[in-house]
């Protein structure tokens, strides 16, 4: 006697990588007014509006200058400051994107069962919410260095290719942790814990320098997170011996979770919403 087993496996076609970009492609629109949308609501109501967004970074950047200047003191070659706030700016952008993000795709379920577009979109209006905080954020940046004579030399254009990485790494992070979010739904509680040790590794309030050679600074190096603040460094300090080494294990990271991203979302990109 056999039994029958009754249910369904729910699969969905396999989309052509090429398709999935296009449609990615022609979805912009949609990303930038659920960008736009999410970051005015964020701050519409608050008597200070969009100045919020500048002020916690800046807020932070003045107590771990106080601390580590006063309390423990670290040495840098520039303003603690401006060296603390270069760090900061990256990492808010990244940390606050991947925090929101992460629940993106199941917390999108109310757009995204009514009309269709790739769903990597939901993940990526979080990367676009986090640019409008981090521009006026980058140049109270600029100003706080002209405040403390920094000289403006060509380094700061150094700026504009690391706010690409720092979209690059980001956009390739919350992509595949919304993605796993989908299946497991610890990730996002995961990633609350781990953001904040995160932080104390990514070289944001020290010089990497001060880190005796040995593994300790060998991990704070291929830390993911370090070459995107060392490279906002750079446009202060210059080039340092470990700022091309960090980069090329951040981009390495980015290339490698940009090629998971594109296989998780070419191969269920058509079931996320169902799975919900």
């Amino acid at each position: 006697m056999t039994t029958a087993q009754h249910g369904f496996e729910l699969r969905g076609e396999t989309t052509q990588l090429r398709r999935l970009l296009s449609d990615a492609w022609r979805s912009r629109d949609i990303l930038r007014a659920i960008a736009r949308r999410d970051f005015f609501t964020r701050y519409r109501r608050p008597t200070l509006g969009v100045i919020w967004s500048v002020i916690a970074p800046v807020v932070q950047a003045v107590i771990l200058a106080v601390v580590f200047t006063k309390v423990v003191r670290v040495r840098t070659s520039i303003p603690y400051l401006i060296f603390v706030l270069s760090g900061i700016i990256a990492w808010t952008f990244f940390s606050a994107t991947l925090t929101s993000g992460v629940r993106a795709i199941t917390g999108g379920s109310g757009i995204a069962s009514k009309v269709y577009f790739p769903r990597c979109i939901l993940p990526l209006t979080n990367v676009g919410t986090s640019l409008y905080s981090y521009l006026p954020a980058v140049v109270v940046l600029l100003i706080a260095a002209l405040v403390y004579r920094i000289p403006i030399t060509p380094y700061w254009l150094m700026l504009i290719p690391a706010t690409i990485v720092m979209i690059l790494l980001t956009s390739a992070f919350v992509l595949v942790l919304a993605a796993l979010q989908v299946y497991f739904r610890d990730v996002a509680f995961i990633l609350g814990v781990v953001v904040q040790g995160w932080f104390y590794g990514s070289g944001v309030f020290f010089p990497i320098d001060q880190v005796p050679e040995g593994p300790l600074r060998q991990l704070i190096i291929a830390n993911p997170a370090t070459g995107m603040v060392e490279l906002f460094r750079v446009a202060f300090v210059g080039l340092r011996p470990w700022s091309l080494a960090s980069l090329w294990w951040t981009l390495g990271w980015a290339v490698v979770l940009l090629g998971l991203a594109a296989l998780l979302y070419r191969r269920y990109d058509r079931v996320f919403v169902d799975l919900l």
